[in-house]
């Protein structure tokens, strides 16, 4: 079967209740966005990693892809971890993926699997895809396809591509913070950074009106809409202030 894969990063490091707090919130945070989109799902835990099951991993993979605290996110085959089964799925994979001479790599990795190692693990997947596809030549510094393995205690885990996720700390973690929001580039790109590290962001912009060029809320409020996207599941108030007046009395000259 097809799950979705997630792989976090700096979370790991963290002490152990730190870590069950983090991985609890990310999940959370995954869930949310999930439901947001009407995607049915469960999710299974494993050391280092966490797999979701549901209807349409394609579209799981890419809605958990903007999630932060993932810095990686893969559609994989699970199948047993006989290297029988892992070859044959890795072929199967492959399939409309090779010329004649293309080069390729097998990149795997174990882990509470005992009695064989990653770089056997590479060698005979290698050779089942050689094999498989004549004239293909074995490439581990630049190849033109690369098949990952990864064997666990539970089952092994196959792929031929992955997305790049923002990383950082799950959204909430680190509390809530408010930004002043303008229509330059600087304050979404610092709001981005602060959710980033985990803080549950608010906006503020301060509407200058007829002050402002004309198309100064819009802008900010277009920056809010895309930074929303980040927190998909979770709403993401945006406060707007009439500064029209303010301004009025300031630039009012007396007698």
């Amino acid at each position: 079967m097809d799950v979705v894969m997630i792989r976090y990063g700096e979370l790991f490091l963290k002490s152990e209740p730190v870590k069950r707090h983090f991985i609890q919130s990310l999940t959370r945070n995954i869930g949310k966005a999930l439901q947001s989109e009407g995607l049915s799902h469960r999710f299974e835990l494993h050391r280092g990693r966490i797999l979701i099951h549901g209807e349409d991993p394609e579209r799981i993979a890419q809605v958990a892809s903007r999630i932060f605290g993932i810095v990686e996110v893969a559609v994989c085959r699970l199948t047993g971890n006989t290297l029988a089964e892992i070859s044959d799925v890795a072929v199967e994979k492959a399939k409309g993926r090779f010329r004649e001479g293309t080069s390729f790599a097998v990149r795997a990795r174990r882990q509470g699997v005992e009695g064989i190692t990653s770089q056997e693990i590479a060698a005979q997947v290698g050779s089942a895809l050689y094999d498989a596809y004549p004239g293909s030549r074995v490439d581990l510094s630049h190849p033109e396809y690369e098949v990952f393995v990864e064997v666990r205690d539970f089952g092994a885990l196959v792929y031929d591509s992955a997305i790049p996720s923002p990383g950082g700390l799950p959204w909430g973690t680190q509390g809530k913070a408010l930004s002043l929001l303008s229509a330059g580039i600087d304050s979404p790109v610092a709001t981005w950074l602060m959710m980033k590290r985990g803080c549950e962001m608010a906006s503020l912009h301060i509407d200058g009106g007829r002050y402002a060029g004309s198309d100064v809320r819009s802008t900010a409020e277009r920056h809010h809409a895309v930074l929303s996207t980040w927190c998909a599941g979770f709403p993401m108030e945006l406060l707007m202030v009439n500064a029209e007046a303010f301004y009025d009395a300031i630039t009012t000259t007396g007698p």
